[in-house]
Protein backbone atom coordinates (compact mmCIF):
# COMPACT_ATOMS: atom_id res chain seq x y z
CA UNK A 1 0.00 0.00 0.00
CA UNK A 2 1.26 3.48 -0.86
CA UNK A 3 2.01 5.78 2.03
CA UNK A 4 0.76 9.24 1.00
CA UNK A 5 2.96 11.10 3.47
CA UNK A 6 6.06 9.35 2.17
CA UNK A 7 5.09 10.16 -1.42
CA UNK A 8 4.72 13.82 -0.45
CA UNK A 9 8.19 13.83 1.10
CA UNK A 10 9.71 12.16 -1.98
CA UNK A 11 7.97 14.71 -4.20
CA UNK A 12 9.34 17.59 -2.11
CA UNK A 13 12.82 16.07 -2.28
CA UNK A 14 12.61 15.63 -6.05
CA UNK A 15 11.40 19.20 -6.55
CA UNK A 16 14.13 20.60 -4.32
CA UNK A 17 16.76 18.51 -6.10
CA UNK A 18 15.56 19.63 -9.51
CA UNK A 19 15.14 23.35 -8.78
CA UNK A 20 17.41 24.35 -5.93
CA UNK A 21 19.83 21.48 -6.34
CA UNK A 22 21.06 22.66 -9.72
CA UNK A 23 21.21 26.26 -8.58
CA UNK A 24 23.27 25.57 -5.47
CA UNK A 25 25.08 22.43 -6.62
CA UNK A 26 28.43 24.10 -7.31
CA UNK A 27 28.61 26.12 -4.14
CA UNK A 28 27.91 23.36 -1.64
CA UNK A 29 31.02 21.53 -2.83
CA UNK A 30 33.23 24.25 -1.35
CA UNK A 31 33.85 25.74 2.05
CA UNK A 32 32.52 29.27 2.38
CA UNK A 33 35.96 30.90 2.14
CA UNK A 34 36.94 28.83 -0.90
CA UNK A 35 33.68 29.67 -2.64
CA UNK A 36 34.06 33.39 -1.93
CA UNK A 37 37.68 33.46 -3.11
CA UNK A 38 36.70 31.67 -6.31
CA UNK A 39 33.90 34.16 -6.96
CA UNK A 40 36.17 37.13 -6.20
CA UNK A 41 38.87 35.89 -8.58
CA UNK A 42 36.36 35.38 -11.37
CA UNK A 43 34.87 38.80 -10.68
CA UNK A 44 38.30 40.46 -10.63
CA UNK A 45 38.99 39.20 -14.15
CA UNK A 46 35.50 40.13 -15.33
CA UNK A 47 35.69 43.57 -13.68
CA UNK A 48 39.07 44.28 -15.27
CA UNK A 49 37.73 43.33 -18.69
CA UNK A 50 34.61 45.44 -18.11
CA UNK A 51 36.70 48.46 -17.12
CA UNK A 52 38.89 48.01 -20.19
CA UNK A 53 35.77 47.80 -22.34
CA UNK A 54 34.37 50.97 -20.76
CA UNK A 55 37.64 52.82 -21.41
CA UNK A 56 37.71 51.48 -24.97
CA UNK A 57 34.15 52.64 -25.57
CA UNK A 58 34.94 56.06 -24.12
CA UNK A 59 37.92 56.35 -26.46
CA UNK A 60 35.77 55.24 -29.40
CA UNK A 61 33.08 57.81 -28.57
CA UNK A 62 35.62 60.61 -28.17
CA UNK A 63 37.85 59.53 -31.01
CA UNK A 64 37.91 63.00 -32.63
CA UNK A 65 39.18 64.66 -29.45
CA UNK A 66 41.68 61.88 -28.79
CA UNK A 67 43.06 62.03 -32.34
CA UNK A 68 43.38 65.83 -32.29
CA UNK A 69 45.25 65.73 -28.96
CA UNK A 70 47.30 62.63 -29.78
CA UNK A 71 50.56 64.54 -30.16
CA UNK A 72 49.98 66.54 -26.98
CA UNK A 73 48.92 63.62 -24.76
CA UNK A 74 50.91 63.14 -21.59
CA UNK A 75 50.47 59.47 -20.74
CA UNK A 76 51.83 59.92 -17.21
CA UNK A 77 49.18 62.53 -16.38
CA UNK A 78 46.48 60.47 -18.04
CA UNK A 79 47.51 57.15 -16.50
CA UNK A 80 47.37 58.27 -12.87
CA UNK A 81 43.65 59.25 -12.81
CA UNK A 82 42.81 56.24 -14.95
CA UNK A 83 44.48 53.84 -12.52
CA UNK A 84 42.88 55.50 -9.51
CA UNK A 85 39.45 55.18 -11.16
CA UNK A 86 40.22 51.56 -11.96
CA UNK A 87 41.14 50.78 -8.35
CA UNK A 88 38.02 52.52 -7.01
CA UNK A 89 35.87 50.69 -9.56
CA UNK A 90 37.38 47.27 -8.85
CA UNK A 91 37.22 47.68 -5.06
CA UNK A 92 33.55 48.70 -5.12
CA UNK A 93 32.76 45.91 -7.58
CA UNK A 94 34.55 43.25 -5.50
CA UNK A 95 32.84 44.39 -2.29
CA UNK A 96 29.45 44.07 -4.00
CA UNK A 97 30.39 40.65 -5.38
CA UNK A 98 31.51 39.53 -1.91
CA UNK A 99 28.18 40.58 -0.39
CA UNK A 100 26.21 38.90 -3.17
CA UNK A 101 28.23 35.68 -2.99
CA UNK A 102 27.93 35.55 0.81
CA UNK A 103 24.16 35.92 0.65
CA UNK A 104 23.92 33.32 -2.10
CA UNK A 105 26.14 30.88 -0.20
CA UNK A 106 23.99 31.29 2.92
CA UNK A 107 20.86 30.63 0.86
CA UNK A 108 22.49 27.50 -0.57
CA UNK A 109 23.36 26.25 2.92
CA UNK A 110 19.78 26.88 4.09
CA UNK A 111 18.48 24.98 1.10
CA UNK A 112 20.85 22.11 1.84
CA UNK A 113 19.66 21.99 5.47
CA UNK A 114 16.02 21.89 4.35
CA UNK A 115 16.86 19.08 1.93
CA UNK A 116 18.62 17.11 4.67
CA UNK A 117 15.68 17.66 7.03
CA UNK A 118 13.24 16.23 4.45
CA UNK A 119 15.63 13.36 3.76
CA UNK A 120 15.84 12.47 7.46
CA UNK A 121 12.06 12.61 7.74
CA UNK A 122 11.78 10.22 4.79
CA UNK A 123 14.33 7.85 6.37
CA UNK A 124 12.33 7.86 9.62
CA UNK A 125 9.20 6.96 7.65
CA UNK A 126 10.99 3.99 6.11
CA UNK A 127 12.33 2.91 9.50
CA UNK A 128 8.84 3.14 11.01
CA UNK A 129 7.45 1.02 8.21
CA UNK A 130 10.18 -1.57 8.72
CA UNK A 131 9.52 -1.68 12.45
CA UNK A 132 5.79 -2.21 11.79
CA UNK A 133 6.56 -4.98 9.30
CA UNK A 134 8.94 -6.80 11.64
CA UNK A 135 8.00 -6.15 15.27
CA UNK A 136 10.00 -9.11 16.58
CA UNK A 137 13.20 -7.70 15.04
CA UNK A 138 13.88 -10.80 12.88
CA UNK A 139 12.33 -9.51 9.68
CA UNK A 140 9.20 -11.61 10.12
CA UNK A 141 5.64 -10.45 10.60
CA UNK A 142 3.28 -11.86 13.23
CA UNK A 143 2.18 -14.73 11.00
CA UNK A 144 5.78 -15.93 10.46
CA UNK A 145 6.09 -14.67 6.87
CA UNK A 146 9.22 -12.71 6.06
CA UNK A 147 8.51 -9.03 5.44
CA UNK A 148 10.03 -7.03 2.65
Amino acid sequence: MIDQERVREMTKLAAMEKNEGRKYQNMVRYYRSDYLIRQLLKSFVAGTLAFALIVGLWIACNLDAVMSDLNNLDFDKMLSPLLSRYFVFIIIYLVLVDIYASVRYAAGQDSLRRYERHLKRLCRMYEQQESRMAPNGLGETDDGVHGI
